[in-house]
């Protein structure tokens, strides 16, 4: 018995941990930084930390990152447009932007990953931005959330199927989950 309820503690705080990672779906203000106390320090899990300047929808920021304003397009996902140049919202555009604003809060640290580390270069080669001139990246929230995982599990975005990045079997599989739960974008 005694073997069976410690068998049934570990895969509970597998699972446990297991939740707290990019899939984890807690609508969370990340303006805590959990491993540091002064907030002009970046979390020790960010690769390559920049500050966040502001956010332009769901799955576009611009960051301050080696000594320049740099905007990111998040890699691998797509979200619902906002009103722009005339053209009204697609539904859920809005709810991905304030998502994303309230995970990326003004002046907050991101991390940004590549899948490659040339991306990371001061002058990354042209592969690293889209035909929009935007560096395509994941963003690490400060509570290490994976920012497009936290979309697609939240139905406010949808794998961008026709590109190849490292992450799409999984983001596929974040997807699938908001689809069969009906969630945002998803919802009928």
């Amino acid at each position: 018995m005694k073997t069976q309820l410690s068998l049934v503690v570990l895969v509970f705080s597998l699972i446990s941990a297991c939740d707290d990672t990019a899939a984890n779906n807690n609508n969370v203000n990340n303006t805590n930084n959990l491993n540091n106390t002064n907030n002009n320090l970046p979390p020790d899990f960010m690769d390559y930390p920049a500050r966040v300047v502001s956010v332009s929808d769901g799955d576009t920021f611009y960051v301050r990152w080696l000594d320049k304003t740099v905007k990111i397009r998040l890699k691998g996902v797509n979200t619902p447009e906002i009103a722009h140049s005339g053209v009204p919202a697609e539904p859920f555009g809005v709810a991905a932007m304030d998502f994303t604003i309230d995970h990326l809060p003004q002046s907050s640290w991101v991390g940004l990953e590549f899948d490659d580390p040339q991306c990371a270069w001061e002058t990354p080669p042209a592969s690293c931005y889209d035909v929009y001139d935007r560096l395509l990246a994941y963003a690490v929230t400060e509570l290490n959330q994976d920012l497009g995982a936290q979309l697609l599990v939240n139905g406010l975005a949808e794998v961008y199927t026709s590109a190849i990045f490292n992450r799409k079997t999984l983001y596929l599989q974040y997807q699938q989950s908001a689809i069969d739960a009906g969630l945002g974008i998803w919802s009928k």
